[in-house]
């Protein structure tokens, strides 16, 4: 079973977040600025996942990413580029699919 959080200390490491069915694995991760994440659906379901970028307490898209609706194989990327706690959640399962990026210098 996949740890629930992983540190990723270096820039040039190229994380990935797999949204498989109803979770976000892992549910969150530190990295560095300048990191890039790719964000990859992994759904035996069929179901679509999108991966966006919310806020910590509400399902709203903040406006820092949003891959659209994406099905099985495919997968988005994004590099982050300022330091923070990132809410990510799935635009299809908003209340169901919540994962943390950790941004650090």
């Amino acid at each position: 079973m996949p740890e629930p959080s992983a540190t990723l200390p270096l820039a040039t490491d190229i994380p990935i977040m797999i949204f498989r069915d109803f979770e976000i694995i892992p549910a969150k991760i530190t990295i560095k600025v300048g990191t890039k994440v790719v964000f990859q659906v992994k759904s035996a379901s069929g179901d679509c996942h999108e991966p966006y970028s919310s806020y910590p307490d509400r399902t709203d898209i903040s406006g820092l990413f949003d891959s659209g609706a994406l099905r099985n194989g495919a997968s988005f990327s994004y590099t982050f580029k300022q330091p923070g706690a990132i809410t990510v959640r799935c635009g299809c399962h908003p209340d169901m699919m919540v994962a943390t990026v950790e941004v650090i210098e």
